[in-house]
C-alpha cells in the first residue's frame, strides 16, 4: 500500500489540526503532539509486514477520540467505519465521548476510578478488542515507554508496571510478535535503568 496515500495524509493533517486545537504537546519536550502518532505510525511501518491504510489512519489518529473535541461520528464520516472502530477501539473508556443527541451537549462516560483500578479496567478491555487494534497498541506502548524512561524516572516504576501488566494480560494476539517483542525488550530495559529487577514474563518461558 502507498504509505502516503490520500487518505493517510488526511489522516496526519486530522491530527495535527485536532491535537493543535486544544493546545496539545508532547509530554516532556513540548514538541508538536503530532510527533507521538508519527512514531506509531512509523513502528508499524517498520515492524508489521502488512500495515491496511486503515490500520496507517488509526494509528495517527489513535488519541484524538480521547484527547481533542473529534467525535467518532466525524471520523465515521471523514474515514469510514473501520477506521472509526480502530480509534474507539485505542480510546480508555475513561475518555470516550458519548455521542450527544441532536442539538445536546457531549458528555464523557465511565466513572472516574483511582489510576490502578482504572488501568485494571481498561487492561481487561484490551484483552477483547482486535488484533489491528493490539498492534497499534503496541506500537503507542512502544513510544511511551521509551519516552517516559527517558524524561521521568520518578513516573517510570509506575508506567513499566502498568505496560508490563498489559504485555501479561491484555496484548496477546496481535499482528505482530516482533512489536510484541520490542514492547517487552523497552520495558525490560527501563526495569534495568531504573535498577529494579525485570518482572519474569510469560513468554520467557517459551
Amino acid at each position: 500500500m502507498d504509505y502516503g496515500s490520500d487518505l493517510i495524509n488526511d489522516a496526519h493533517l486530522v491530527a495535527e489540526v485536532a491535537h493543535s486545537a486544544v493546545g496539545q504537546l508532547r509530554k516532556y519536550t513540548n514538541d508538536p503532539y503530532i510527533v507521538h502518532p508519527r512514531a506509531v505510525l512509523k513502528l508499524l511501518v517498520e515492524n508489521v509486514l502488512d500495515v491496511s491504510e486503515e490500520m496507517a489512519c488509526a494509528a495517527l489518529l489513535h488519541d484524538v477520540l480521547e484527547d481533542t473535541k473529534l467525535t467518532k461520528r466525524f471520523l465515521v464520516t471523514r474515514f469510514g467505519y473501520t477506521v472509526a472502530n480502530l480509534v474507539e477501539e485505542l480510546t480508555e473508556v475513561e475518555h470516550r465521548i458519548k455521542q450527544p443527541s441532536e442539538g445536546g451537549p457531549q458528555r464523557r462516560v465511565g466513572p472516574v476510578k483511582n489510576r490502578k483500578a482504572q488501568k485494571i479496567m481498561e487492561a481487561r478491555r484490551l484483552a477483547k478488542v482486535s488484533s489491528e487494534a493490539k498492534t497499534i497498541k503496541l506500537a503507542d506502548l512502544c513510544d511511551n515507554v521509551y519516552s517516559i524512561i527517558a524524561h521521568d524516572p520518578n513516573f517510570s516504576k509506575v508506567f513499566l508496571d502498568e505496560a508490563n501488566y498489559l504485555l501479561e494480560n491484555s496484548l496477546w494476539g496481535s499482528t505482530s510478535h516482533r512489536l510484541f517483542d520490542m514492547a517487552e525488550d523497552f520495558v525490560k530495559t527501563g526495569y534495568m535503568t531504573l535498577g529494579k529487577p525485570a518482572p519474569f514474563l510469560a513468554r520467557d518461558a517459551d
